[in-house]
C-alpha cells in the first residue's frame, strides 16, 4: 500500500484534459509525465520510462494511433502498455486500437471505476502483483485501539480492502485492532483489521509504517468505503470541471 509510485505519460492537446486527469492519477498514486502530443511522448518515452502511456486519440502533430504504431514497432518500448482515450467508440477505432497494440482504451467523459478495472489489467507491482482495490490518500489521523490501548497513526492511503499507517514502530505482523475511519461529513466508521506487512525506515518505502487489512466488512461497510473513496479522489475535480472530462456515473 505505500509502493514507490508508478510512472505515466499523458498525453491530450486540451490542457483540462491533462491537469484533471493527471491530478487524478496522482492521487491514485502514480507520477505523471504530460505531453501535448505524439512526438512528444515519442521525445519522452525513453527518458522517462514510463509504467503507462496514456493517449488521446485526437492529437494535432502525430494523433494517439500514429504514436501507438510507433511504440509497438519499436523494440525498446513495444513492452509498455498504452491506453487509448477517445470521444468515440466506433467499432473500427477500437479494432484499430486492438489491432495496433493498445492494452485497452477509455472513453470520454473517463469514468473512475472503468479506469481503475483497466489500469488493474495494465500496471503490475512487485512480484506481478495487481492493484485489486480502489484507493486514495487520505492524510488524516486515525484512532486504533489494541491490546486495550488507543493510539492515533497518521494514515497515508486507504483502499477499499486496507489501510497504511505511517510508524517508526508498527504492531507485530499478526495484531488485531479496531480503527476508526474519519470519513465524509463527520461520519466514522468503526472497523476490524490485522497487521499483514511492515515498511521500515531503512528500506525504500517513502513512508515506513504498517499495512492493515481490514476484516469481516459487511457489504454496506465495503460500498461507504467505496464511495469515501471515490469521493476522495475526484469529488472536487468533478465539481469544478468545465467541460466533462471525468464522471463516476455509470
Amino acid at each position: 500500500m505505500s509502493e514507490s509510485g508508478k510512472k505515466v505519460i499523458i498525453a491530450d492537446d486540451h490542457a483540462s484534459s491533462v491537469m484533471y486527469l493527471a491530478v487524478l492519477m496522482r492521487r491514485m498514486g502514480f507520477q505523471v509525465v504530460p505531453a501535448k502530443n505524439g512526438v512528444e511522448v515519442l521525445k519522452l518515452i525513453k527518458i522517462s520510462q514510463p509504467d503507462l502511456v496514456m493517449l488521446d486519440y485526437t492529437m494535432p502533430v502525430m494523433d494517439g494511433l500514429s504514436t501507438l504504431r510507433h511504440i509497438k514497432s519499436d523494440p525498446q518500448l513495444k513492452d509498455v502498455p498504452v491506453i487509448m482515450v477517445t470521444a468515440h467508440s466506433h467499432r473500427s477505432g477500437v479494432d484499430d486500437f486492438a489491432k495496433a497494440g493498445a492494452a485497452g482504451y477509455i472513453k470520454k467523459p473517463i469514468n473512475i471505476k472503468e479506469l481503475h478495472n483497466l489500469l488493474q489489467e495494465c500496471v503490475t507491482y512487485g512480484g506481478g502483483k495487481r492493484r485489486v482495490n480502489l484507493r486514495t490518500t487520505l492524510k488524516q489521523s486515525v484512532s486504533v485501539s489494541v491490546y486495550g490501548l488507543n493510539k492515533s497513526y497518521h494514515a497515508v492511503t486507504i483502499s477499499e480492502r486496507g489501510i497504511y499507517l505511517r510508524t517508526k514502530e508498527p504492531l507485530p505482523l499478526g495484531a488485531e485492532l479496531e480503527l476508526s475511519l474519519p470519513l465524509a461529513a463527520g461520519t466514522t466508521l468503526n472497523v476490524r483489521g490485522v497487521v499483514i506487512y511492515h515498511k521500515d525506515v531503512f528500506s525504500d518505502a517513502i513512508d515506513p509504517g504498517m499495512a492493515v487489512e481490514f476484516k469481516d466488512l459487511s457489504a454496506l461497510e465495503t460500498g461507504m468505503l467505496s464511495a469515501y473513496i471515490t469521493q476522495s479522489l475526484a469529488g472536487d475535480l468533478l465539481k469544478e470541471q468545465d467541460e466533462d472530462i471525468l464522471t463516476d456515473k455509470v
